[in-house]
């Protein structure tokens, strides 16, 4: 009895080391197959960051194009409405009358009823030929700076003066001061326009 006991522990022995071996033998592969599936794994995000990327610049690059075929179609329409120096040239006093007209028909459909209103006084022809009248005579830039400077410079000083000498002040001196300031101003255009064109003639 003694020996088969000893058999049976021998065969519970062996038994036990065959289980201690295949439990090894698996320990051993587990962490290969979870180093192999990792590694999978990375590969596979790997693989999707790549097509993701990929994606990305197709859709980047589509849309560049799109915005290029846009642009590419407003310049051409903007070349089409734009009329050439030629016809620009060519063109009579009614023909440029209408396309203001038809500018400002469009324009003043954005406007509020009181600025479209205005824009109808504004833009009336005669106003609007007496205004360019003005611009080129009376109210040209020069003439209305000078003007205010010298009104205020003149102005200023005569009050200042007065002011510590006791004297009383027609009222006048501001307006010799806009006269004597806007031909100061006609002065300093005229003498620019003589060094521009000396320099231009050079």
């Amino acid at each position: 009895m003694a020996e088969r006991l000893s058999d049976s522990d021998v065969e519970r022995d062996k038994g036990g080391e065959q289980q201690a071996s295949e439990l090894e033998s698996l320990a051993a592969k587990q962490p290969e197959t979870t180093s192999e599936q990792i590694e999978r794994d990375r590969e596979r995000a790997e693989r999707s960051e790549r097509k993701a990327a990929e994606k990305l610049t197709e859709l980047q690059t589509e849309k560049l194009e799109k915005k290029n075929e846009r642009r590419e179609t407003k310049a051409e329409k903007h070349e089409e409405l734009k009329p050439s120096p030629e016809k620009e040239k060519n063109a009579s006093k009614s023909e440029r009358r209408q396309a203001l007209e038809e500018e400002l028909t469009t324009v003043r459909q954005h406007l509020t009823p009181a600025q479209r209103t205005l824009s109808q006084i504004v833009h009336n022809p005669i106003i609007e030929r007496a205004s360019e009248a003005l611009e080129e005579t009376v109210f040209r830039p020069s003439i209305v700076v000078g003007g205010a400077i010298g009104a205020i410079l003149v102005g200023g000083f005569l009050y200042g003066f007065a002011k510590v000498r006791g004297y009383l002040l027609p009222g006048s001196e501001f307006v010799v001061g806009l006269v004597i300031g806007a031909v100061l101003g006609i002065l300093a255009e005229l003498l620019h326009w003589l060094i521009r064109g000396r320099k231009a003639s050079k």
